[in-house]
């Protein structure tokens, strides 16, 4: 009977070690894991681990530039190669820049309309674009649709793509 007393009376000690252990670096591991998130939270941007990137559909991005011009206007340049395998004439390039369906854009008249062989690539230069809120401080969204029509047809086309950068 003794011997199971100290067996369980030995059981109990160990119990009671293991929760001092856990209570006593448990609260300098959670207060570690809190000070870490909190660093994470305030200090990191996930935009900032991104890199700058530019992409459209049926075709790449070859280059691009977003430069920022006050707190609410940006100028955008990019090039992207010509998806047809004909002629084609951009007409028209329209932006939405951090979802503000409100930008205005304004391509400088002499930059469009952009006629580009097959094959070539297309070059967007200076569309100023001016939004109703201020621009972020990190990484810019800009999605970008672009009209063109082929040689010798009636109807235009689109291209549609996207442009995530931080304004330098």
């Amino acid at each position: 009977m003794c011997s199971i007393f100290n067996d369980m009376k030995n059981k109990n000690r160990k119990a009671q070690v293991a929760m001092e252990f856990l209570t006593t670096y448990g609260w300098a591991i959670l207060a570690m894991l809190i000070a870490v998130a909190a660093l994470g939270y305030f200090y990191l941007s996930p935009s900032d681990l991104m890199e700058d990137s530019c992409s459209f559909d049926k075709t790449g991005c070859s280059g691009f530039q977003v430069t920022k011009n006050s707190a609410t206007e940006i100028t955008v340049a990019f090039e992207f190669n010509n998806p047809e395998p004909n002629t084609i004439t951009v007409t028209n390039v329209d932006f939405v820049v951090n979802g503000q369906a409100g930008t205005v854009a304004n391509c400088a008249s002499a930059h469009l309309p952009i006629v580009t062989s097959a094959g070539r690539k297309v070059v967007v230069q200076s569309c100023i674009l001016t939004t109703f809120g201020n621009l972020k401080e990190d990484k810019e969204i800009i999605d970008v649709k672009v009209q063109y029509t082929i040689e010798d047809e009636t109807f235009p086309k689109y291209l549609t793509g996207e442009i995530i950068a931080k304004a330098r």
